[in-house]
């Protein structure tokens, strides 16, 4: 093989490699190219790679030819292309299809330099996970499994992600739950309504293994903004709250129909105001128009209308077997 061309087949199996390489990473941007020089007699060893850097800072990295992974399958122009198979020396495994070096298309990536065990089976794009995928972790203390839309490498999409203490169904986006979905928590909790980087933000309905509910507005995980408490008993808040309490004005509403309207603070109530009565209405706050949000939204997305209800089976699954 020319000399020009063993550098170019070795220059993409070192780029197909690189998810399993660290760099140190000085600054926050840099740019790097890659320039493959190897030995004639004993091909052990590709130098270096030259990466543009500041003037009092330096990265340099090597790779060894023996650190590669070993590749059996189809190629092209000495590339691995269609269906083939890598084994790193650490014991990762890659068994799926190719493009031109890259994993391409569907593959099944089985990772071993963890003390766990991590599998992914879905699509890749030039070596990233990007399309549909399921991936799976047992560990001792970390358990999940994901199945759904990937992008670079991260859950983005609609998606099903479980772990000890949860059940989640819905949007995801660079890795975080971020748009409307439904989470069920071990204890018998449930949350349907919107995320924002992991956390409860927008409208929500929260509905606790008690049978009490909650149905309003959340911010940053928190109760805040206006909302409605519906109690065990029958009693009804429907009002304003700030960080998870009640705060500000609200409506009381028990049982047998007579409200009132208060202060609170901090979730104390300051004072009344004005005379005992009975409301025709619902207060402040339109729970009918609220919930029609929620469940327009849920319409909308099917697929996690069909996970949402997977879970709740599951659930009740679960609550029956201990009975």
């Amino acid at each position: 093989m020319a000399w020009g061309k063993r550098c170019c087949v070795l220059k993409n199996l070192v780029l197909s490699s690189l998810s399993h390489i660290f760099f140190a990473k000085v600054q926050t941007e840099f740019h790097f190219q890659i320039f493959v020089c190897i030995s004639n007699q004993t091909n052990k060893q590709i130098i270096p790679m030259n990466m543009n850097q500041n003037k009092n800072e330096k990265i340099r990295a090597s790779i060894e030819l023996n650190k590669l992974p070993e590749y059996k399958g189809e190629e092209k122009d000495g590339l691995p292309h269609n269906q083939g198979k890598q084994i790193w020396p650490n014991g990762d495994v890659y068994v799926g299809n190719f493009k031109e070096g890259m994993r391409n298309g569907y593959g099944e990536l089985t990772y071993s330099q963890f003390k766990c065990k991590l599998l992914y089976k879905g699509f890749w794009k030039s070596s990233v996970k990007q399309g549909y995928g399921t991936e799976l972790m047992i560990d001792r203390n970390h358990t999940y499994k994901y199945e759904g839309d990937w992008k670079d490498n991260l859950f983005d999409g609609i998606g099903f992600l479980k772990n000890k203490n949860s059940e989640y169904a819905g949007e995801f986006r660079k890795g975080k739950k971020d748009g409307y979905g439904f989470k069920l928590f071990g204890n018998g909790d449930t949350y349907d309504g919107y995320f924002k980087m992991n956390l409860f933000n927008g409208f929500g309905i929260y509905t606790y293994a008690s049978s009490e509910v909650y149905l309003g507005h959340f911010q940053n995980g928190f109760r805040h903004g206006e909302g409605t408490f519906l109690h065990t008993n029958g009693d009804k808040y429907s009002g304003n709250f700030l960080l998870g309490d009640k705060d500000g004005k609200g409506i009381m509403t028990w049982e047998n129909g007579e409200a009132r309207q208060g202060v609170w603070r901090k979730g104390k109530l300051l004072k009344w105001i004005g005379q005992l009565k009975v409301y025709d209405c619902e207060g402040p706050f339109d729970e009918t128009k609220f919930r029609s949000i929620i469940d327009c939204d849920a319409s909308r997305h099917s697929k996690v209308t069909r996970l949402k209800e997977a879970s709740l089976y599951r659930a009740a699954f679960r609550f029956s077997n201990r009975m």
